[in-house]
């Protein structure tokens, strides 16, 4: 098939089930961490010493914590910071790789042979599953 490149895209992720589950999931934790402010049901560092350990019910849908801080306050909160940390460690890793990559490309030789040796160097330590 000759498709434009964007609707072969379009058709590809559809098709991926993780993928859409995957961005499905990123999309409501932007949508929870930007309305944070006026979808949470209470302060989330609230403490309230007679709601300890509480278990879910209609005033506290995740129940409480040790403190008696509402979890589902706190969880919708931390989205915020969750996503924070997720994009600027990543553009820090995307602002090294370019950089690196930059010089390798223009210092040809044993820049590039460093970088090369560098980066598969870290392919031999195994993954924990």
């Amino acid at each position: 098939m000759n498709r434009p490149m964007k609707t072969d895209f379009w058709y590809r992720f559809s098709k991926n089930r993780l993928a859409v589950a995957g961005s499905a999931v990123v999309v409501l934790l932007f949508v929870l961490s930007i309305f944070a402010p006026w979808i949470s049901p209470c302060d989330p560092a609230a403490i309230d010493l007679k709601n300890i350990l509480q278990p879910p019910s209609a005033k506290h849908w995740f129940g409480t914590d040790q403190l008696g801080r509402d979890v589902l306050s706190r969880m919708i909160w931390g989205a915020q910071i969750s996503l924070k940390v997720g994009f600027v460690s990543t553009g820090i890793a995307i602002f090294i790789g370019t950089i690196l990559g930059a010089l390798a490309g223009y210092y040809e030789g044993g820049s590039t042979r460093s970088s090369c040796a560098s980066s598969t160097s870290c392919c031999v330590f195994p993954r924990s599953s």
